[in-house]
């Protein structure tokens, strides 16, 4: 009887793994896929250089614009005195699908070349991003020096998104940086800037 249940029990033994908690996994075409999935680089990675210099485009845009000439020398004549406008960096929103794309490259970007420029004085009381600076918060508190807080006559605005191009399988992925100078007194745009940035010219070859 005792030999009986011990093949009875070996028999089982099969059957006893097959319903392991712990199946094995087998690799394949799908656990392949995956692994490459999460190993490629965000589609919106882009160097941090390539996007400076495409920003610093958009300055030299900027202060080439006859447009924005034209509304400078309207200033003057309002003011009855020649002065560089202020202006401030205001939104610049992600609208990317990469929450932690480097909006910090062209918020101080165009903050670096807006204030080393010769036509246009850069408020910090509003810093980047719109946000009141430590030195601004504390000039709000007090009434005297609140009033030499000048109210910037611009405002630079805009946003970075993700694009894509084409058909499958010939699409192609990049970023659409879009810029505008507004005038804060009549809410009027005296300057835009629209780039379309492909990404795989910019992306590292990869190594075999």
């Amino acid at each position: 009887m005792i030999p009986i249940l011990i093949l009875g029990f070996i028999g089982l033994l099969p059957l006893l793994n097959g319903c392991s908690s712990h199946p094995e996994t087998k690799a394949g075409p799908a656990a392949e896929t995956t692994r490459k999935t999460l190993s490629a680089p965000r589609p919106e990675a882009i160097q941090p250089a390539i996007l400076e210099n495409e920003t610093r485009k958009s300055l030299s845009s900027l202060l080439s614009s006859p447009r924005v000439q034209r509304y400078i020398r309207k200033l003057h004549k309002i003011s009855g005195m020649e002065r560089r406008p202020l202006v401030q960096i205001g939104t610049i929103k992600n609208r990317t699908n990469d929450p932690a794309f480097r909006m910090d490259v062209i918020e101080e970007t165009l903050f670096r070349g807006l204030a080393a420029s010769e036509v246009f004085e850069l408020t910090i009381a509003t810093g980047t991003a719109g946000r009141l600076t430590p030195h601004a918060r504390k000039m709000i508190q007090n009434p005297g020096e609140k009033r030499s807080l000048q109210r910037p006559d611009l405002t630079m605005d805009g946003y970075v998104a993700s694009v894509i191009t084409g058909v499958e399988p010939n699409q192609r992925k990049g970023i659409f940086l879009s810029l505008k100078l507004i005038d804060l007194q009549t809410s009027t745009v005296i300057w835009s800037f629209n780039r379309a940035i492909p990404l795989e010219s910019h992306q590292p070859e990869n190594t075999k």
